[in-house]
């Protein structure tokens, strides 16, 4: 195919696609001459598929090669075909453009801009059945399966030796952990110090999961088993980063005039959003926020990139930890049966809670989220302006792990049986957080019935007694969720197979 190209028009250099340099065809210099004659000029030229540019009327050669050594600030794609090195393209920069060639120009351009309401409709109709097609599609299964081997398999794995998840301390009946409000993880080292204090008195090792931002961190413990996992970046994470900081920078000014609650982590503004058990609570109910703060929480939630998130994170979550995901699911869809009216922080997701960390300095004190569920885990989103090799490590304390994040970064972890505390960031930095999580006691209503524990006691304390005395094995099946790598592998390469 040949396409005509005259001097008066504007054109694309590449004309396939790749609307990267516009150039005149008077800007141009024929056979070297300062001046090109008029019927050279005026000549129609034949753009064929091998990139040869010759004029058809006149025998004088057109050059339009070698732009790297005419134009070097252009970063211009490479043609599929092949040119000819000894083609030289000059540019006349000594020659203005006319004003008649600059209005052309940009009538053109607005030409293009133009849309097509039809063309418009049509490709907003081919979007929307691109997105039912995806939706239709089991995440689980078929090529979807297969892709999560992909990245098990491209992951690098972080091994422990002295290190076991079923060993973590757990409350007697399994479903949550124990707080311990980090005393035995405390010292007595000044904050400026404690990353040091860490290392060298208490033997810490440091991981750093900004090395390569395109693949999986698994966590393994000494018998193999992934017990948390640092995520690789999505495409475009940039771009939704700066749109969970707007989000976040909106929340902030809506709340700035309330009062600051309370906090036992830290200095630091944090809400709750979604719905949680225990601590109590009678029956599950929806976190109670002021008014301010609960619509400043659901515009949040709400905002698209903080969607986006979400979603990425369960994937994740489906991949390295599928029975995991699998039981959240079942939990709040069971759950939302027996009270309609709760909402979890965004629709369809799997966690039934979230906390966001506002405060323009967040860093945790020792701690374990103990209230969530023991033998499961917790998303953790960090992002700020903060130097990543000085301050805002994630200190895992039973592993003896110092994490190193970057900045966007996202960790899966046991938060309920792991203490985990922040390291500080500096006076002028600013650095904030996100979770997500599932309350213990959520699993300890629905085994119950739908009842609190006192309740069924006083209904049928037989069943009850029963329940009690099997804490040390709901821990140890809770437990044996935690796959290796080689196993998660054969589960997915299993799944591939199946239809979707």
């Amino acid at each position: 195919m040949q396409r005509q190209l005259r001097s008066s028009k504007a054109f694309s250099l590449w004309a396939l696609g790749h609307p990267t340099f516009d150039l005149q065809i008077t800007d141009l210099v024929v056979d070297g001459c300062p001046k090109a004659p008029e019927d050279s000029l005026d000549a129609p030229l034949v753009f064929s598929t091998d990139y040869h540019l010759a004029p058809s009327v006149s025998d004088s050669a057109v050059a339009l090669f070698q732009l790297q050594k005419a134009l070097p600030e252009q970063r211009l794609p490479s043609p599929s075909g092949t040119i000819p090195s000894d083609l030289p393209l000059v540019v006349d920069e000594s020659k203005n453009v006319s004003e008649a060639t600059d209005k052309s120009r940009e009538n053109e351009r607005a030409e293009a801009t133009e849309v097509d309401p039809a063309a418009a409709a049509k490709k907003a109709k081919r979007a929307r059945e691109r997105l039912r097609k995806k939706q239709r599609i089991d995440p689980s299964t078929g090529r979807e399966a297969l892709r999560r081997t992909r990245f098990i398999n491209e992951s690098l794995c972080v091994a422990h030796s002295d290190f076991l998840i079923a060993g973590t301390t757990h409350s007697r009946e399994g479903y949550v952990g124990l707080p311990d409000q980090g005393r035995e993880w405390q010292g007595d080292s000044p904050a400026n110090e404690r990353y040091a204090y860490l290392r060298e008195v208490g033997g810490y090792l440091e991981v750093d999961t900004s090395m390569n931002p395109r693949v999986d961190y698994p966590f393994v413990d000494r018998d193999g088993k992934v017990w948390a996992v640092v995520l690789s970046d999505p495409i475009d994470w940039d771009k939704r980063r700066a749109g969970i900081r707007r989000a976040r920078e909106r929340l902030v000014t809506r709340v700035a005039s309330l009062k600051e609650p309370e906090n036992r982590r830290g200095d630091f503004r944090s809400y709750q959003h979604g719905f949680s058990f225990g601590n109590g609570r009678i029956e599950p109910m929806n976190f109670v926020n002021h008014p301010t703060v609960q619509a400043a929480l659901e515009e949040f939630y709400e905002d698209s990139d903080v969607i986006a998130l979400f979603r990425y994170v369960e994937n994740g979550l489906r991949t390295w930890f599928p029975h995991h995901h699998e039981d959240f699911c079942a939990a709040v869809k069971s759950v939302q049966e027996h009270h309609p009216y709760l909402r979890t922080p965004l629709a369809g997701s799997c966690f039934p809670a979230s906390t966001i960390n506002t405060g323009e300095r967040v860093f945790c004190k020792p701690h374990r989220d103990a209230s969530n569920e023991g033998a499961a885990v917790c998303l953790d989103y960090i992002d700020g302006t903060f130097d990543i090799n000085k301050g805002g490590h994630l200190v895992l304390h039973e592993a003896r792990r110092i994490v190193k994040l970057r900045l966007g970064g996202i960790i899966i972890f046991p938060s309920a049986v792991i203490t985990h505390e922040n390291i500080p960031i500096g006076l002028d930095e600013t650095r904030f957080s996100l979770t997500g999580y599932l309350a213990g006691g959520i699993r300890r209503y629905l085994a119950a019935g739908g009842q609190t524990l006192g309740e069924w006691r006083l209904r049928d304390p037989v069943g009850a007694a029963a329940h009690d005395e099997g804490g040390e094995d709901r821990w140890i099946t809770g437990c044996a969720r935690f796959k290796s790598p080689a196993e998660l592998v054969r589960y997915w390469t299993a799944r591939s197979t199946e239809l979707s």
